[in-house]
């Protein structure tokens, strides 16, 4: 089963209100990728990543399921996806739905957070967690002009661009952080970006 296919499937179902298509093919294409232990996700091409790692955000935030690990499974697929199209393609439109996932449902992606953390010979869990505030403002500063208040990208994916209310949200609250700072946040948050792409890449593996 093409998991390309089945990913527009969950996209356009979604789109388009299509509720029981939607969630049969999110669960379809959730077992196919764990079927084959995430192969299918690194041999993806690239002009594909952005149509899966989207399929795959709805999933981790909008799937009802009856364990969390199912949607943190989902988390750290769509952050893999979405951020090798980044990284590989500099395709700045695949940022929101990263940025959705961190402010909608921080909890999915804690796990790879923390071994991150972990790995740079730390255990603080909570300061591990504060790395997710620099990601975001690295991510928002990529795809949306907080000067103007505009999105820097096209916005054919209306429903994976965050409302700008929560952007204000977010914003207020980086900006009331007492060590908070534009340049260091967004040059640290980018670091971050990367590495916990790499952790999410081994967990595809794994």
């Amino acid at each position: 089963m093409d998991i390309t296919e089945l990913a527009k499937t969950v996209n356009d179902s979604f789109t388009y209100g299509r509720q029981s298509e939607c969630v049969d093919t999110m669960v379809k294409l959730y077992e196919e990728v764990q079927k084959n232990k995430g192969v299918d996700l690194i041999n993806l091409k690239h002009s594909n990543l952005q149509t899966v790692g989207l399929a795959f955000v709805l999933i981790a935030l909008r799937l009802k399921s009856d364990s969390d690990s199912i949607n943190e499974v989902a988390a750290e697929n769509s952050y893999f996806c979405l951020a090798k199209s980044y990284i590989t393609d500099n395709d700045k439109t695949s940022l929101p739905g990263i940025f959705n996932i961190f402010q909608i449902k921080p909890k999915l992606l804690s796990d790879v957070m923390i071994t991150y953390w972990k790995d740079a010979k730390n255990n603080n869990i909570e300061l591990s967690m504060s790395f997710m505030e620099e990601i975001q403002f690295f991510l928002l500063n990529s795809f949306f002009d907080i000067e103007k208040k505009e999105y820097l990208i096209p916005t054919d994916f209306i429903y994976m661009l965050p409302p700008k209310e929560e952007i204000n949200k977010f914003l207020d609250h980086i900006n009331s952080l007492e060590n908070f700072n534009n340049e260091i946040y967004i040059s640290e948050g980018k670091k971050h970006f990367k590495a916990i792409y790499h952790i999410c890449e081994q967990a595809v593996l794994s």
